[in-house]
């Protein structure tokens, strides 16, 4: 393929100075990699061109010219996650709404957020003396989020608010988050099969 027919994408710098870099190309579209890492660092980025030159059969010093276009992708995710965040919202509604997002993902802040191969976006919640897994945007997540609020705050979220925080959370899933594989009901693990049956208990039966 030609060398040149590559884009780079790169998310906002996560919690842990990682993010998501995304190679494609150029043409088709289609991914050609993904990876998390730090960008700053050479080696990584190295790492990242190397793993390219080996999935498109390209020598690597043919490729050399993407460490530049790393960091110019991820310098630009920044700058464009800093104007996002410093725009002034024009009303105190707007205020008011940003706030409860802002206070809706802190009480998911520390939630075990993944994503599955697929990319949808996942978490795990405490519900009485168990954790559930849900995807991010579904209903049981919602009224969880919406309950911790009123808990915290004594009040209930704003549905825009709401649909802001799931957003975030969403993203913070798919960038930050690790990948695992999902299973519903029936799940295969060292040469054991595991079936939920659903129960009051939530027991699993091998």
């Amino acid at each position: 393929m030609n060398t040149q027919n590559i884009l780079i994408e790169a998310a906002p710098r996560g919690l842990k100075s990682q993010r998501l870099v995304v190679a494609r190309h150029t043409d088709t579209g289609d991914e050609l990699y993904r990876h998390k890492f730090d960008t700053d660092s050479g080696v990584s980025r190295n790492r990242f061109i190397k793993e390219i030159a080996k999935r498109t059969n390209t020598e690597v010093d043919e490729l050399d010219w993407l460490d530049a276009e790393i960091v110019d992708a991820a310098t630009e995710a920044d700058d464009m996650a800093f104007i996002d965040d410093s725009c002034d919202l024009p009303d105190s509604e707007d205020k008011d709404r940003k706030s409860h997002a802002t206070m809706l993902v802190e009480l998911a802040s520390e939630l075990e957020l993944f994503h599955s191969p697929h990319l949808d976006a996942y978490v795990c919640f405490p519900v009485d003396d168990h954790l559930e897994t849900s995807a991010v945007r579904s209903q049981a997540f919602r009224r969880w989020l919406s309950r911790e609020f009123y808990f915290n705050h004594g009040k209930t979220p704003g549905g825009q608010a709401m649909q802001d925080a799931i957003s975030v959370l969403e993203d913070m899933a798919l960038f930050e988050g690790e990948e695992h594989v999902v299973h519903i009901r029936v799940a295969k693990h060292n040469d054991k099969v595991y079936i939920d049956l659903p129960s009051v208990h939530r027991t699993g039966h091998i």
